[in-house]
């Protein structure tokens, strides 16, 4: 019995014209990255929009009171020193650097005209300032002759380098204090209201040839600019405070303070070691 050859066909046709199912190709929501699905909807959720709108005008007020601090400090700033400043001009050295040999600076008490109270008054106060500035030059060790030794010694309790002075002055010293220099040192002027005024005159003698080593006389006065703009510089420079508590003018209000400046700058002159 021959097979049925249409009917073959039949059952071919049909069995090739249904359709073998495939997987489409094409994306579907379920695979969706989970976490990009998910804040995609917190987005899209009402509420989150102003909620972060609510917290920025929040930090408004505290932005603002940045902002107001530092215009505070930039406007505290608000004490600088413009313009030249005051240097020495009268004061001479023998040599740029002192000798190895000037160690040891034995200091006189400090004199002035006794006939001028104002002056006389100055020097005592200032007379230690003397002391502690010369001290922080490092230049040498500096030993304080007092009234009294100096009276024992000589006879007298001051000398001035001007007048005539004995003639085993200089050995005297070098035995009894061991020192290579004698710094002489003189109030010339002094006024404790403003304008301060401050007038220095400094000596320093070899005490082996009676030479000097090194001499100043000038005069501080808080009237001339350059003065001023000076001492204010040192006043910041000295005090270290924040910028909202500088005041560098309160140095031309008080003569302890502008004495020490005017010594200080006297000091600089000295010969370097």
């Amino acid at each position: 019995m021959k097979p049925n050859r249409s009917a073959s066909s039949a059952c071919l046709k049909t069995h090739q014209s249904a359709p073998v199912p495939r997987r489409s190709s094409i994306q579907q929501p379920s695979d969706l990255n989970v976490s990009e699905a998910s804040r995609a909807a917190a987005l899209r959720r009402p509420g989150m929009g102003a909620l972060r709108r609510g917290q920025f005008f929040c930090l408004l007020p505290m932005l603002a009171v940045l902002v107001l601090s530092a215009g505070c400090k930039t406007a505290s700033l608000s004490d600088p020193v413009t313009g030249s400043g005051y240097k020495p001009q009268n004061f001479y050295r023998s040599w740029g650097h002192l000798a190895v040999n000037i160690r040891r600076v034995a200091v006189l008490p400090a004199t002035c005209d006794d006939a001028i109270s104002d002056v006389q008054h100055g020097r005592d106060q200032l007379e230690p300032v003397i002391m502690e500035e010369l001290a922080k030059t490092g230049r040498f060790e500096v030993i304080t002759v007092t009234p009294e030794q100096l009276r024992v010694w000589t006879g007298r309790v001051s000398w001035r380098a001007e007048e005539p002075l004995p003639a085993d002055f200089l050995k005297v010293l070098k035995r009894a204090l061991e020192c290579d220099a004698v710094l002489f040192s003189r109030v010339s002027q002094y006024r404790a209201y403003p304008p301060l005024t401050v007038g220095f005159s400094f000596k320093l003698v070899d005490v082996e040839t009676g030479n000097f080593v090194w001499a100043a006389d000038e005069v501080f006065d808080s009237s001339e600019p350059s003065v001023v703009n000076s001492a204010r510089r040192y006043q910041l420079m000295r005090e270290q405070l924040p910028p909202s508590l500088a005041d560098s003018r309160s140095i031309l209000n008080s003569p302890g303070s502008f004495g020490r400046y005017a010594a200080n700058s006297v000091f600089e002159t000295l010969p370097a070691r």
